[in-house]
């Protein structure tokens, strides 16, 4: 659908796009931004161990680029820091390898959250892209030497693409 391009009649308006009326897009100066998020949430109660393929397979309904992780604890490790990782994983669980552009997420000894955002440059974004039928898997890195870390939530925030 053609628009104007005059910032002071059409930034922040709210347009639906005739090729997918299924989300919103907002026209801001510059293009399109979508709106739309999937989100997944897993979690792993009690005492953590390192091991891959903690939880079963996020899989998305749909083609996504992912956003954002952000990783909890219930306890705190102490002694060594916590540290997780996300494999995406295409349709013959080929391995595509991690989604993370350097240090994975990395809970520190005595501390509760991190989060890793595509904005930061803390995700690689040349494995961001998740096509329909690509899955991610999460592994344990690190779980901390005296107290292991307790009750893992994982947040995975995607993109509609």
């Amino acid at each position: 659908t053609a628009l104007s391009t005059d910032a002071g009649i059409d930034f922040g308006r709210l347009w639906f796009d005739n090729g997918s009326l299924n989300y919103g897009k907002v026209y801001a100066t510059g293009g399109w931004a979508g709106f739309m998020r999937e989100i997944a949430r897993v979690s792993v109660q009690g005492t953590l161990a390192a091991a891959t393929d903690i939880v079963p397979p996020i899989v998305f309904p749909r083609a996504v680029n992912v956003s954002r992780v952000l990783v909890r604890v219930g306890t705190a490790p102490t002694g060594q820091s916590f540290v997780l990782d996300v494999h995406r994983m295409g349709t013959a669980a080929t391995d595509l390898g991690t989604i993370f552009s350097g240090t994975k997420p990395t809970i520190a000894a005595s501390a509760f959250f991190d989060d890793k955002d595509v904005d930061g440059g803390e995700l690689d974004t040349t494995n961001l892209a998740l096509s329909y039928g690509d899955y991610l898997k999460i592994d344990i890195d690190q779980v901390g030497s005296t107290v292991k870390g307790a009750d893992l939530a994982v947040t995975v925030e995607a993109v509609l693409s």
